[in-house]
């Protein structure tokens, strides 16, 4: 093997990296060589502008791993300037 590999266990039906190591003595329900890829944790966007991406939150929130974004913390200030409390029920 080269480089590092990625324990990953199945838990709750996803998949989970449990380790990430040089070291290939690692075990897991599947052992993944990342051929020296570099490994990233999961990005914070602290200020999305979930309406400025022209999608309803829901698919917002599915396309934005994809992209590396785990968590989006969304301020819906300008929803709520435009529909109110309506709008605030809607972002949430």
């Amino acid at each position: 093997m080269y480089g590092r590999v990625a324990a990953q266990l199945f838990y709750g039906g996803k998949r989970n990296i449990a380790a990430i190591s040089a070291n290939h003595n690692i075990s897991g329900d599947t052992i993944t060589d990342l051929g020296g890829a570099r490994v990233s944790p999961g990005l914070i966007d602290t200020h999305p502008h979930t309406e400025n991406s022209f999608l309803v939150p829901h698919e917002f929130g599915r396309t934005a791993p994809f992209h590396g974004v785990t968590t989006a913390i969304a301020d819906p200030h300008k929803i709520a300037n435009v529909a109110g409390f309506a709008g605030i029920d809607f972002m949430i």
